[in-house]
C-alpha cells in the first residue's frame, strides 16, 4: 500500500516544496518506493480562520501571489490543503474578505480544507462545496467510541489525535474500510499528554483574530526541550518512526502528516530526508537544496531572500556516481 504524506507550508516552504515535488517526478529513485506526496497544507498569511500556529513575520499576500502559488501546485496536480481550524471563530468572522477571496480563487475538487469549528465547517460546505473536508487533530478526540463516530461522518480524512498514535487497541478496532480515512500526525514536538495543548490551540486562535496584537501567553507552557529532529524526538514518544509507518501501512493505514509550517526550512529538509528519501540519496538531496536560492529563506540565521521558485532550476542529478551535487538546466 502507498504511504501518502501530507507535507507542510504550501506558502511558507514554497520553494522547498516545489523543489521536492519536481525531484519526486524527475528523480523518483531518490524516494522510498511506496511513498507518495498527496497534498501540501498551510495558509496564506493574514487569514483569521487559520489555526494551530501563529506566524510572527506576517506579510499580506496579494491576489497575484495567491494565484501564483495556486497554479504552481495545480500544474503539478498536487492538492492544496487549507488549515481553517481556528476554534475561536464566531459568526461575524465568516464574512472575512481575505478568507473568502482565498476560497474563491482556489476552489477546485482537488483542494482540501481542515476544520475544527462546526460553524466554519458548515459555512464552507454551504458556500464552497467543491472542497474536500477533513476533521482536525485539534479537536482532541481521545475516546475510542468518539473517534469511531468521527470516522463515520462525511469527512474525506480524519486526523487522529497524536496521543492515540500508538494506541493499538483503537487501531485494531477501527474497521478496515475506515482505516483509509485516518491520518497520523507523524512528527509532532508537543510532548505526550500535554495538558496545555488545547489551551494553546484556543490562544493561538484568539491571537489570529487580533492579527497578533494580543498573544495570550503563547510561550513558555509546553515542555518542549528539543527540535523535531533531535534524536529524543524524531520517531519517539507520540511520533512515528519509519518502522511504525511500515507497520501501520500493512494494517491498512495510508495517510501520514508532517507538521512544520513555522519550522525553519532546514528542519523540514531533515524531516523530508528521514521520512521520504532513501539514505543513499541524502547527500545529493541536501547538496542540491543548498544550491537552490530561496529554500532556506525562513531560517532564523539566514538573510537570503530567494526569487519565486522556477521549475527549471537546480535538481538532484540522477547520476550520483559522477556528480553527487546538482545539475544546472
Amino acid at each position: 500500500m502507498k504511504k501518502c504524506f501530507n507535507i507542510p507550508g504550501f506558502n511558507d516552504h514554497l520553494t522547498l516544496n516545489l523543489f521536492l515535488l519536481d525531484n519526486y517526478v524527475s528523480n523518483r529513485e531518490m524516494f522510498y518506493d511506496d511513498v507518495e506526496i498527496s497534498s501540501v497544507f498551510g495558509n496564506f498569511h493574514f487569514c483569521v480562520w487559520d489555526g494551530g500556529r501563529n506566524f510572527f513575520r506576517y506579510t499580506q499576500c496579494t491576489k497575484e501571489e495567491i494565484e501564483y502559488v495556486r497554479d504552481a501546485y495545480a500544474s503539478r496536480e498536487i492538492p492544496i490543503r487549507f488549515i481553517f481550524t481556528n476554534p475561536a471563530i464566531k459568526e461575524e468572522h465568516l464574512d472575512d474578505r481575505f478568507g473568502n477571496l482565498v476560497l474563491t480563487l482556489c476552489e477546485h475538487e482537488r483542494n482540501e480544507i481542515v476544520v475544527n469549528s462546526p460553524l466554519m465547517e458548515n459555512y464552507i460546505r454551504e458556500n464552497y462545496p467543491k472542497y474536500k473536508i477533513i476533521s482536525s487533530t485539534t479537536k482532541r478526540i481521545l475516546g475510542h467510541d468518539a473517534f469511531l463516530e468521527e470516522l463515520n461522518k462525511d469527512y474525506y480524512q480524519v486526523c487522529l489525535d497524536y496521543d492515540l498514535n500508538h494506541d493499538m487497541e483503537l487501531l485494531n478496532k477501527i474497521p478496515m474500510e475506515l482505516r483509509g480515512k485516518c491520518e497520523f500526525l507523524s512528527n509532532a514536538i508537543c510532548p505526550p499528554g500535554c495538558k496545555w495543548r488545547k489551551f494553546h490551540y484556543n490562544a493561538t486562535g484568539l491571537s489570529q483574530l487580533s492579527y497578533l496584537r494580543d498573544t495570550y501567553d503563547l510561550q513558555g507552557r509546553c515542555q518542549i526541550f528539543h527540535s523535531s529532529c533531535h534524536p529524543s524526538v524524531l520517531g519517539q514518544g507520540n511520533n512515528l518512526s519509519l518502522e511504525d509507518i511500515e507497520k501501520y501501512s500493512k494494517m491498512g493505514y495510508k495517510y501520514f502528516k508532517l507538521e512544520g509550517r513555522t519550522l525553519p526550512s532546514s528542519t523540514m529538509v531533515a524531516q523530508y530526508m528521514y521520512y521520504l528519501i532513501k539514505p543513499e540519496w541524502h547527500y545529493a538531496f541536501l547538496s542540491a537544496a543548498a544550491e537552490t536560492p530561496g529554500i532556506f529563506v525562513n531560517d532564523k540565521n539566514s538573510d537570503l531572500v530567494g526569487d519565486l521558485y522556477q521549475p527549471k532550476g537546480y535538481l538532484v542529478t540522477p547520476d550520483k556516481k559522477e556528480s553527487p551535487g546538482v545539475v544546472i538546466s
